[in-house]
């Protein structure tokens, strides 16, 4: 099934308030591409994490390397894309997108404006974007509103893991409400980055603050995918209706490029 068939299936249902049908999940992050980051090594390694990402009920994953100095640059487009041609030849059930997760950098915006398609996420119009963990960046909300300006969402990956978000609710909102995408990890939720961050992590979607939650995966051993687990435990604090949408239709509506 086509990606975009795939999304507009998922938005269809539930925007018909139908939440009955099969669960069809979206993974927007995750580093499955061999040899460009911090994921797996070899190619053995991608083809198990990605078995991995469809025992855990995932349909489409987005490929995210990490894009900054010295490590993945838009040089290395074509090297992208014949690593995910590689793995659909032995894990075909699994749709692999192109995307990267993107560390902000003084220079992002020239970065991005020059070579606007390898950062984007899959078929949209959406960036994801890292911040460091222990700082706000001060030119946060600039860079996020020239990115609009571009046609471009900004989805903000792991905004639990920052220190500043976590003690300062009027920073979250201010970043939301000027149009920032908040994505969480999985894990996270479950508790494996401790109680405060699972905490954080369930305020922010009491308060409809998050916009998807992703896997953030780096192998089937070293921080696997559990969007199964986070989709169940979840359900245990909130309606279906609250959190099926971060799994499936948020992410699909970016994918389709209705968000």
């Amino acid at each position: 099934m086509a990606v975009s068939e795939t999304s507009w299936i998922i938005l269809a249902a539930r925007g018909a308030g139908r939440y009955d049908v099969p669960f069809l999940m979206i993974d927007l992050h995750c580093h499955i591409l061999h040899g460009l980051d911090d994921g797996p090594r070899e190619l053995e390694g991608s083809i198990a994490l990605a078995r991995a990402l469809v025992a855990d009920g995932i349909t489409i994953a987005v490929a995210t390397p990490h894009v900054y100095k010295g490590r993945l640059d838009v040089r290395d487009r074509e090297l992208v894309r014949q690593r995910i041609a590689e793995l659909a030849a032995h894990v075909p059930e699994l749709k692999v997108l192109p995307g990267a997760e993107v560390r902000m950098v003084p220079d992002l915006l020239e970065r991005v404006e020059a070579a606007k398609d390898f950062f984007l996420l899959g078929e949209g119009a959406a960036l994801l974007l890292e911040i460091p963990d222990l700082i706000l960046p001060s030119g946060l909300q600039d860079i996020v509103f020239e990115l609009r300006q571009m046609g471009l969402n900004t989805v903000l990956a792991h905004p639990e893991r920052n220190v500043v978000l976590r003690n300062d609710w009027n920073a979250v909102s201010d970043l939301v409400d000027g149009g920032t995408l908040l994505q969480i990890t999985d894990r996270h939720i479950l508790g494996s980055a401790g109680r405060e961050i699972e905490r954080f992590c369930r305020k922010l979607i009491e308060a409809e603050l998050a916009f998807a939650v992703a896997s953030d995966a780096h192998g089937d051993q070293r921080r696997m995918p559990a969007l199964t687990a986070a989709r169940d435990r979840l359900r245990r604090w909130f309606s279906p209706q609250q959190v099926d949408p971060l799994f499936d239709a948020n992410p699909a509506a970016l994918l389709a490029g209705t968000r």
